[in-house]
């Protein structure tokens, strides 16, 4: 853009100039497309812009338990990143911004996501009988683990019928009752976050007291 003075009588001075970018546009489609306990991997779609296969983008991970905040500017031209070095069943802000050749910044596109909680450790079988089953387990170390529930599926191994529990808070051990006498049932333990989100299963098999004779 360049100013120059203009006199009544249409006499021009030397123009002053002075460079800028617009905006560029914002990312449209950002969604997590994986993730682990440690990590959440992002895709988006790139804008219309005339230069955006000259852009690069800044991606902001915000910890929204801790507060903690970095950020990364990807090559030119990505359109996927994955966060590492996260905490196991954690709630993550994930931003992007669209970043042109001169630095200039879009708005913020923005998606949430928790990593997958660590699974339970030393589940096993405690008691039994011949119409139940009682298990502990130890609950995992994560940042939030005292906000965890844990999902319960029971199996019978001879019919395979199957049902769900989710414990209450903080809960360590259940009693699956209402079996068969005699039967192998495997019983399989998901840790939960408040969000829903889910730990690969913990399994133990174990067979109910048989029917005495009469």
């Amino acid at each position: 853009l360049s100013v120059q003075s203009v006199t009544p009588e249409g006499t021009l001075s030397t123009p002053e100039e002075v460079t800028n970018t617009t905006d560029p546009s914002p990312v449209t489609g950002l969604s997590v497309v994986n993730g682990t306990t440690q990590s959440v991997k992002i895709e988006w779609t790139p804008p219309p812009d005339t230069r955006a296969s000259d852009y690069t983008y800044k991606v902001t991970v915000t910890n929204d338990a801790g507060g903690d905040s970095w950020t990364t500017i990807t090559s030119k031209g990505e359109t996927a990143f994955t966060a590492t070095g996260l905490q196991p069943g954690d709630r993550y802000k994930l931003s992007v911004q669209s970043v042109t050749p001169e630095g200039t910044l879009s708005t913020p596109e923005e998606v949430s996501n928790t990593t997958d909680p660590s699974p339970v450790t030393g589940l096993s079988v405690v008691n039994r009988a011949t119409q139940s089953l009682w298990i502990e387990w130890t609950p995992p170390t994560d940042t939030r683990f005292s906000d965890y529930t844990y999902k319960v599926t029971v199996t019978n191994a001879a019919d395979g019928a199957r049902w769900t529990t989710i414990t209450s808070k903080g809960e360590t051990a259940f009693t699956a009752t209402g079996l068969q006498p005699g039967d192998r049932y495997k019983l399989s333990v998901q840790s939960v976050t408040p969000e829903g989100t889910l730990s690969t299963p913990e399994e133990v098999t174990n067979t109910t007291d048989p029917s005495p004779v009469t």
